[in-house]
């Protein structure tokens, strides 16, 4: 019976590589405004107010988008007052959208004094100067065995004055305060 149709197989085999060959447009799912203009490995960024430096930002990985949102990976901020390094700040990301930064993952923003701060995420509040987090935070001190935690703080980025929230303080008081 094989024999009798020889021609089957071929129209067949045609029609299969005719439909393999044929062009179709697959709708795209992905959304042009969600896709960076640059990339940029070794990213480095600086705010500065009436040529004042407030911050340097830099990151291991920038992507950079149209509306001018960088999402940048593994970052360190460092935050200046009067021109001196106030404060340092690593995270695992970062945002950076209109001068404001929010810094997520493994927040540790640490003072030259040797204040430390340590949070799952904070911002920069670029109107007040201060970085802010609604999120559990831990403070500690260098040479102070007391350990300061609380959710929701806020404060300059040298950590001199902490605003903080809910606040307990863990370890053993000073005997000579009040």
């Amino acid at each position: 019976m094989a024999g009798q149709f020889p021609g089957w197989r071929v129209a067949l085999l045609t029609l299969v590589a005719m439909v393999a060959c044929e062009r179709q447009e697959v709708p795209s799912t992905v959304d042009r405004s969600e896709v960076p203009v640059r990339i940029t490995r070794g990213f480095t960024t600086t705010e500065s107010d009436s040529g004042r430096v407030r911050f340097i930002l830099k990151a291991a990985i920038a992507r950079v988008y149209a509306d001018d949102v960088t999402h940048a990976e593994t970052i360190e901020v460092e935050f200046y007052e009067d021109g001196e390094r106030a404060s340092v700040l690593t995270a695992d990301r970062g945002l950076l959208e209109s001068g404001r930064v929010t810094a997520t993952g493994n927040v540790v923003v640490e003072t030259v004094q040797g204040t430390r701060l340590e949070t799952e995420s904070l911002y920069w509040d670029r109107s007040e100067e201060k970085i802010r987090s609604d999120e559990f935070v831990r403070i500690t001190r260098k040479g102070d065995p007391q350990v300061l935690t609380g959710r929701g703080m806020s404060s300059p980025p040298n950590l001199e004055f902490i605003d903080i929230d809910d606040y307990k303080v863990e370890g053993p008081m000073d005997p000579e305060s009040p």
